[in-house]
């Protein structure tokens, strides 16, 4: 649902079945945004994110990442230490994800000439 909900607003989504491959192509891809669901994932929910932070920055170390779980006191404190940026609760609203993927999106680009020209 999450993947067709992102693929609608012209996002291009890759949905990876483990841990392992996650890994391997956010070191190769880079991709703009990590969304993880917490509950599906393999290898512990803290495991990627960790991995991910321990890269350095022009390795995709820094890459925005929101976690998806169910919503309980303890999720978003857990997200944010473990590195995530975000926490969506589950389920999440349509606009709620387009709007966080958004934002976590524009972390990660530069600014064209003329959006600087602008600035």
């Amino acid at each position: 649902m999450v993947a067709t909900i992102l693929q609608k607003r012209g996002a291009r989504v890759t949905g990876l079945p483990s841990i392992q491959e996650a890994f391997a192509v956010i070191a190769d891809q880079r991709p703009d945004v990590l969304l993880l669901d917490l509950e599906l994932a393999d290898a512990g929910e803290d495991s990627l994110i960790r991995k991910i932070r321990a890269l350095p920055v022009e390795e995709g170390g820094a890459t925005p990442a929101a976690a998806l779980a169910a919503f309980g006191a303890g999720d978003r404190t857990r997200a944010l230490l473990c590195g995530f940026q975000l926490q969506l609760a589950k389920p999440v609203r349509p606009a709620e994800l387009v709007a966080a993927v958004a934002s976590l999106a524009g972390r990660t680009r530069q600014p064209t000439e003329a959006q600087a020209a602008r600035a």
